[in-house]
């Protein structure tokens, strides 16, 4: 009696490399909007899988394997759908596709970014990439008039940020001073697109933590440099 082959479980250096392979050959002239959109977040998420996978295969210090794992996720295609006559509760769910997929790729850049940081100076050069990929895809869904997810205005300070820290840490003060004075103007815009002369604080107890992405703590340290 034959019993059933068990299918291996495909590994994520098999997924990344058969993504690679489709999202290569795609033609980005024939893509609708909705298409591009979701061709540029698995691209992107593509990208980040493979530099956070290569930097695990040389330590485990910087423990990016949930990073791995939910970059990977996003490389996948979306649902498709057969019939190209949309309802109104197809387009809301499209919508909230999108909206998800993107919060999560601009988290996930900024916690690899984080990790990356951690081992010490080893890997300032893989930080800075995850960085400014988070600063580029906060850019590329603003210049998309069909991007209308708010979250992108505050990602795009957080993604200032972070990256103001790396140019810090690698001690590039220039373009850590320019990338404060935009992180700043990106916030006061915020402000006062709701009309307040501070951003809403979570909580409301002090917090003895030092905030090492905050705007006045960075903007010590590119003076204490």
């Amino acid at each position: 009696m034959t019993g059933k082959t068990e299918k291996r479980p495909v590994s994520i250096e098999d997924r990344l490399a058969k993504a690679e392979e489709i999202l290569s050959n795609i033609q980005g002239d024939r893509l609708t909007p909705d298409e591009y959109r979701e061709t540029c977040i698995r691209s992107l998420a593509l990208k980040s899988a493979q530099l956070c996978f290569a930097v695990n295969e040389q330590t485990q210090e910087a423990n990016l394997n949930s990073e791995i794992s939910d970059l990977t996720d996003l490389v996948e295609p979306f649902d498709t759908q057969e019939d190209f006559t949309t309802t109104e509760e197809d387009d809301g769910k499209r919508i909230k596709t999108f909206y998800s997929r993107e919060n999560q790729l601009f988290n996930l850049l900024r916690s690899g970014t984080r990790k990356l940081i951690i081992p010490g100076n080893t890997y300032l050069n893989e930080a800075k990439q995850l960085a400014i990929s988070g600063v580029r895809f906060a850019e590329q869904c603003q210049a998309n008039s069909l991007v209308r997810n708010k979250s992108v205005p505050f990602f795009q300070v957080s993604a200032f940020l972070i990256l103001t820290r790396v140019e810090i840490l690698k001690h590039n003060l220039k373009p850590a001073s320019e990338l404060l004075a935009k992180s700043k103007f990106a916030l006061n815009n915020l402000r006062s697109e709701m009309g307040l002369s501070v951003l809403p604080k979570i909580g409301c107890g002090r917090n003895a933590v030092v905030d090492e992405e905050s705007l006045e703590y960075l903007g010590i340290q590119v003076q204490c440099v």
